[in-house]
């Protein structure tokens, strides 16, 4: 398939997805910005659906620690859903790219415990793994493109599920500016730090290998 074709596909996906806007509860609209609501519902949700109950408890099973309710209720209404018209997107209830392997030391660099959701490739090209804690704040984690002891990062970028989904759709440059960056190693397991605003990595060259340019590609076409 041309650039052309791929690129009428997914306004055709656009126009057809914002066709459904009008038909949401004003309680919905309210919650989502319009960009979250139209990649949504072209990703297959609707405001009745429900993640299948075997196929969440299979991903849920995966983890050792048991999930939260306020996990289990984001998988619950967005699970087995990859949300994102333009090409990059947020894969909900589903690993594929993201290792985690880091449970424990991860809970040492945040201080609480985190339960994989997903994995997202709007930041960055690399997968970057989405995850929650108890609280229902959502941290991303993944490579960085320095040596140790700063080879991994990890950042809680919002208070809940509703404010991830749409500061990623409409403004994921804000997230990097914002976000209280833990970098830590995987070789000695030692939490190396913080860096808030200013001080905070405002480029992508924070994660392991990616384009500025694809970034920001990523960006403007989530701000549309």
């Amino acid at each position: 398939m041309t650039d052309y074709q791929h690129d009428h596909e997914r306004r055709e996906r656009r126009n057809q997805a914002e066709a459904k806007l009008s038909l949401l509860s004003p309680k919905t609209t309210a919650r989502f910005c319009d960009e979250v609501l139209v990649n949504l519902l072209d990703a297959g949700w609707s405001e009745e659906r429900v993640w299948d109950a075997a196929e969440l408890h299979e991903f849920e099973s995966r983890f050792a620690a048991a999930y939260p309710i306020c996990v289990h209720e984001a998988l619950l209404k967005f699970g087995g859903i990859t949300i994102g018209i333009d090409g990059r997107g947020i894969r909900i209830g589903s690993i594929v790219e993201y290792k985690y392997i880091f449970p424990d030391l991860l809970e040492q660099v945040v201080t609480t415990r985190l339960y994989p959701i997903g994995e997202t490739d709007i930041l960055c090209d690399d997968a970057l793994g989405v995850m929650m804690d108890d609280a229902g704040h959502v941290y991303v984690d993944g490579l960085t493109s320095d040596s140790p002891p700063k080879d991994r990062c990890v950042g809680k970028v919002s208070s809940n599920f509703i404010g991830f989904l749409n500061a990623m759709f409409s403004d994921a440059l804000g997230i990097l500016e914002q976000t209280d960056w833990k970098y830590y190693s995987a070789l000695d397991g030692k939490p190396n730090g913080s860096e808030q605003g200013a001080n905070a990595p405002t480029s992508p060259s924070v994660f392991h290998a990616p384009s500025i340019s694809n970034l920001n590609r990523a960006i403007n076409a989530g701000s549309r």
